[in-house]
Order: structure tokens, then C-alpha cells, then sequence
């Protein structure tokens, strides 16, 4: 039941939030809104910014949702901004970036337990993208 009324919670927002029509600085056909952390904290399977916060205790984010949160949805992740937002309704999330010598780096975060990598990794890049893979 608990699940049950979740989700139809998630999904009004959803739908709130598409039908509003933030856009992005990425292409037009890419909607977007920053979900503050009050509205998501306690849900478990999402990825929290106190989360990367503690894997990547150096690195800053600014982590913005997508809606409709589908597989290949591009969003927009920036290091030089603080971390308070949600990547709400992502369960999985992939961090492109690029190295020094501009090759493509991607990195999956599958929940705060897994993710691995050290904050060197990301240290001194300003700018990455998130992908949402639901």
C-alpha cells in the first residue's frame, strides 16, 4: 500500500512538473527541474545529493532531474555548484565527463553503497552529464 501511494505521489508530481515546462539550457526538447532535497529525503532507493556528498567528499554538484525520467534522458550535472537537489526517480546514474586530454570518461553510480570511485576522478572538471537510466 505504502509503495502503492508513493508512486501515484511520484507520478503527480511528474506530471506537475512536465505539464510546467521548465526548459533547460540544453536543447529545448530537453525539460528539466531541480528538486529540492526536503521533498525526496527518506526515500530510499534514490540517489541523494548527502549521498555523492560522502562518496565525492571534495567534488561539489548541482544535480538536476529530468522529467519523464526514461532511459537516455539527458540532464546536466556542473562540479563548480553546491549540492541541493535530487536526481529524483534515478536509479541509476551515469556521470560522462572529460579527461584532460578530452577523451570521454563515463562512470555509473548505482546507489550511494556501490559507487566506488575516488573524488580525484572528478576533481578539476567543471562540467559533466548526467544520464538518467531508470
Amino acid at each position: 500500500m505504502n509503495r502503492v501511494s508513493t508512486s501515484l505521489w511520484m507520478g503527480f508530481c511528474a506530471l506537475a512538473v512536465w505539464s510546467s515546462g521548465v526548459h533547460s539550457a540544453l536543447p529545448s526538447t530537453v525539460q528539466k527541474r531541480m528538486i529540492p532535497v526536503g521533498e525526496w529525503r527518506g526515500i530510499r532507493s534514490y540517489i541523494h545529493p548527502e549521498s555523492l556528498r560522502r562518496t565525492y567528499p571534495f567534488a561539489q554538484f548541482r544535480v538536476y532531474t529530468v522529467f519523464p525520467p526514461s532511459a537516455g534522458t539527458v540532464g546536466a550535472i556542473d562540479t563548480s555548484m553546491s549540492v541541493d537537489c535530487v536526481a529524483a526517480l534515478v536509479r541509476v546514474v551515469e556521470i560522462v565527463r572529460y579527461d584532460r586530454r578530452g577523451q570521454v570518461v563515463s562512470e555509473r553510480l548505482f546507489g550511494p553503497e556501490t559507487a566506488t570511485r575516488t573524488t580525484e576522478s572528478l576533481v578539476g572538471f567543471r562540467e559533466g552529464i548526467l544520464r538518467a537510466v531508470c
